[in-house]
């Protein structure tokens, strides 16, 4: 039985509304005041942000709300030491595919005193999704070759319960209904269909008997549509206590979320057809190896906690997430057509009357057992609000924030000693910036202050070693050579950016 030793070289362009944690909201946070306070958020009022981490929040907001942004940033990866290629390139390991560039966009609009709905959407430049060629056998990172560039939307709701009771009901006044406060909130994130194209060419027949050459040529893949739901609470202590006003508790939960990737067809572009037909005939089994980071389209299983106090003058949030990064199958680059890793088909088309000819295909190297493992990231942000400035003719201050947070995301790889070039090292980041509020005049058609933020957020990625061993790799012959020491130093992200927001 023949089989064709495959290479695939990935180069897609996804217009994707992706999954709620991922790109910017999972590397920085998913707001300029968010990452300025180390990634904090869900518990403080925050515009149209809150869809991402908890949609309840949303109900926070005393104005309908519009907010533009930009983050930029840069990823600095350390070179792997004790690791060569076999085949001399010089080739840098590892390297980033694109750096941090995001736009986003969020509209909020109060349905009432009871129903706040909002749509948040974050979109890379200058790709909406770009996934660049990589074999995962050689070293690279796992969050920073390509989830930095995923697109992301979100449209959801929070709900506010009347656990007061409701105003002009049984003698309950407004102000005492709207004490405090428990919001529930529902959010959904959709990724559309995509097509991957890779290439394949057949370059010849050698050896006795004769075995197939191959790169592959013109493969078109799907990426199926996936929606992930979100749903999340949070209560103000308020609504017990008035002296608790601004104390509160949020919860928020979200399934796994992976985009099933199935071949669709092989156009190959053949030398010697007569040749090669008869041998094909043959073939029942075709070995391929799918060089496509399933981390990059999986969103893990993800519970997360938040408390916060919100005071006049200062605001502290400290969240807790747990990422159950364990429930990605360790079938990396395995070609299949379901969740649990059933092996998927090939058709490939000579051109021929009979039409297209069907072939199993399976992973030619697979992962050691359990690679990734699961991890809680925290978050702790403060907010300063010192008394703000009068200016003459207009009836509210000027005001100024001041903000700073630190954070801690632990790693989602284990070391391996067998074929895996994962890599994925804690990291510790800390934030600051600054915001402005600007009063506005009276009878215009905003109701609130112009908000403009800036923010900073620096990561350090912490190093990796690679105790690759003879035992672990066994029969696997890797494209890199790793020495005894081996070890990834690490990295260093710098990311900063701009908001606006208006109030009407």
């Amino acid at each position: 039985m023949s089989h064709a030793r495959a290479g695939w070289a990935v180069l897609a362009t996804l217009l994707a509304a992706s999954p709620a944690a991922a790109t910017q909201a999972e590397l920085f946070g998913p707001s300029i005041k968010s990452a300025s306070m180390g990634g904090a958020s869900g518990a403080l009022e925050d515009g149209a942000h809150p869809l991402t981490t908890n949609s309840a929040g949303l109900g926070l907001l005393r104005h309908d709300a519009f907010h533009l942004q930009y983050l930029g940033g840069h990823v600095f990866l350390s070179e792997v030491d004790g690791v060569v290629r076999r085949d001399g390139s010089d080739e840098v390991m590892p390297k980033v595919t694109v750096q941090p560039h995001v736009f986003a966009i969020g509209f909020a609009k109060m349905l009432g005193p009871w129903v706040t709905a909002a749509a948040h959407v974050q979109l890379p430049v200058p790709w909406i999704y770009f996934h660049e060629t990589k074999d995962p056998w050689v070293p690279y990172s796992m969050r920073y070759q390509n989830r930095v560039a995923r697109g992301m939307g979100t449209a959801g709701l929070s709900v506010r319960l009347p656990v007061r009771g409701a105003p002009k009901i049984g003698g309950v006044l407004l102000d005492d209904a709207l004490q405090g406060g428990l919001w529930l909130g529902f959010g959904l994130s959709v990724r559309p269909r995509g097509i991957i194209n890779v290439d394949l060419d057949i370059i010849g027949i050698e050896g006795d008997p004769p075995q197939v050459e191959a790169t592959l040529n013109d493969v078109d893949l799907a990426a199926r549509y996936v929606i992930r739901p979100q749903v999340s609470a949070l209560l103000d202590f308020g609504t017990f206590d008035k002296r608790l006003e601004g104390l509160r508790l949020g919860a928020s939960w979200s399934p796994a979320s992976r985009t099933e990737i199935s071949p669709i067809a092989l156009d190959v572009e053949v030398i010697n057809l007569a040749a090669l037909n008869g041998l094909f005939g043959l073939v029942e089994l075709i070995k391929a190896e799918v060089f496509l980071g399933l981390t990059d389209m999986f969103d893990p299983h993800q519970v997360r906690i938040s408390m916060a106090l919100d005071r006049p003058r200062f605001a502290i949030e400290a969240d807790a997430q747990v990422n159950l990064w364990s429930q990605l199958a360790a079938s990396y680059g395995q070609v299949v057509t379901g969740l649990n890793g059933e092996q998927g088909s090939l058709s490939i088309d000579f051109g021929g009357e009979s039409g297209p000819d069907v072939y199993e295909a399976v992973s030619g190297r697979v992962l050691d057992d359990n690679p990734f493992h699961d991890t809680v990231d925290a978050n702790l942000g403060v907010e300063l609000r010192p008394p703000g400035w009068a200016i003459a003719g207009k009836p509210d201050p000027l005001e100024l924030r001041v903000r700073f947070g630190v954070r801690w995301q632990q790693s989602a790889v284990s070391a391996s000693p067998g074929a895996s070039g994962l890599l994925d090292g804690h990291n510790l980041g800390g934030g600051f910036g600054l915001g402005v509020l600007l009063p506005v005049k009276p009878g215009t058609l905003l109701t609130g202050p112009v908000t403009i933020d800036w923010g900073l957020q620096v990561q350090r990625l912490f190093p990796v070693d690679l105790p690759k061993t003879d035992a672990g790799l066994g029969d696997v012959i890797v494209p890199v050579q790793y020495a005894s020491d081996a070890r990834w130093p690490g990295g260093w992200v710098v990311a900063s950016g701009l908001s606006a927001g208006l109030s009407f």
